[in-house]
């Protein structure tokens, strides 16, 4: 069963970094950390559009480069970017990368609001929950190549309308094979995704 938030409840106080802080805190962070890892997504999916349209000069990009730190100078040589193929593969590397981030704390975030998981209800809340759940693990069982592993209270169907557009997602289905983004409605609707839950969440 679930537990629901109550309006008048005394803030808990929880651990999050090392500082002791109370729920809102823990909840504005982790909105935080959502807004900021959308925001790599889409630098990364541009990074890499830029390299499939071939805009990006790799003679350039990829010339030997001496980054000067604080406390060391951290060199890169040049060859690793020699080809448009081996960037536009690093390029997608780091989309899935920071889809995975996004994932994760996008789960972080509904565990912020206080609430236990529920993936038996049918409350719009709970669906997105098991869905960005569900995605978090699969990345987290393969960053580079994510796999779908859907616990047995969680092998169900789901059915999201966001911003008009429906999406039904087997997870049953799903488990056991690979990940890809068409599987859950693709970028755009990943997008859809989080703008759905933050107005959940903050409302």
């Amino acid at each position: 069963m679930s537990r629901e938030r109550k309006k008048d409840r005394v803030p808990h106080r929880v651990a999050q970094n090392g500082i002791i802080q109370d729920m809102s805190k823990a909840l504005d962070h982790a909105i935080v950390d959502v807004e900021l890892a959308f925001r790599l997504l889409e630098f990364s999916i541009r990074t890499l559009n830029y390299f499939e349209l071939g805009a990006v000069d790799l003679d350039l990009f990829g010339q030997d480069t001496t980054i000067k730190l604080d406390e060391e100078n951290l060199t890169f040589n040049d060859g690793h970017f020699s080809s448009d193929e081996m960037a536009k593969q690093t390029a997608k590397t780091a989309v899935g990368a920071s889809f995975g981030i996004s994932a994760i704390v996008l789960d972080d975030m509904f565990e912020a609001t206080d609430r236990d998981r529920d993936p038996t209800s049918e409350d719009e809340f709970y669906l997105l929950w098991t869905l960005i759940y569900s995605v978090r693990n699969a990345f987290a069982h393969g960053p580079a190549n994510p796999i779908w592993v859907i616990k047995n209270k969680y092998q169900r169907k789901i059915e999201l309308s966001i911003a008009g557009r429906k999406t039904a997602i087997d997870l049953a289905a799903l488990d056991g094979h690979g990940f890809d983004y068409s599987q859950i409605g693709g970028f755009a609707q990943w997008f859809g995704i989080k703008d759905r839950a933050l107005a959940l969440i903050g409302s």
